[in-house]
């Protein structure tokens, strides 16, 4: 999923059942504020596979989310947003960035979050997963990728 995708991700698109998550949304940030966008493109609209090691951490996380609800703990509403700020609000996209490069530098990790997209395409493709099929779970409007 691309950034916009993944911070503007609502608990109400994911289904932790059927292990998917549909990307209804985008949040982007415009006159200094977080605004809800439609996708990039209409095949940017979509539905995602979640390995299972995704889902259990998913869950996991939601589990802690509840439990700060029901906790009323200070500083923090209960969010629709699976990644929310710290307080609960939507996550601006200029904030995730800050915490990829800060995971980027310990890690030493060279790459943009952006090249993951990337090279999650390039893994399925040497794995023979049809390029429609790859340009479909990116949200690309063609198989060029």
């Amino acid at each position: 999923m691309r950034r916009g995708e993944l911070v503007g991700l609502r608990w109400s698109d994911v289904d932790l059942e059927a292990g998917t998550a549909t990307v209804n949304q985008t949040l982007q940030e415009a006159y200094g504020e977080p605004h809800c966008k439609e996708p990039k493109t209409t095949k940017s609209r979509r539905r995602i596979t979640l390995p299972g090691v995704v889902v259990d951490a998913l869950r996991a996380h939601r589990a802690e989310q509840d439990r700060k609800t029901l906790a009323n703990e200070p500083n923090w509403s209960d969010s629709e947003f699976v990644l929310p700020a710290p307080n609960g609000g939507p996550r601006w996209p200029s904030n995730f960035d800050r915490i990829w490069r800060r995971f980027k530098k310990t890690h030493d990790t060279p790459c943009r979050f952006h090249d993951l997209h990337h090279t999650h395409a390039t893994q399925l493709l040497k794995a023979d997963v049809h390029p429609k099929v790859v340009s479909e779970r990116l949200g690309h409007p063609t198989a060029a990728l």
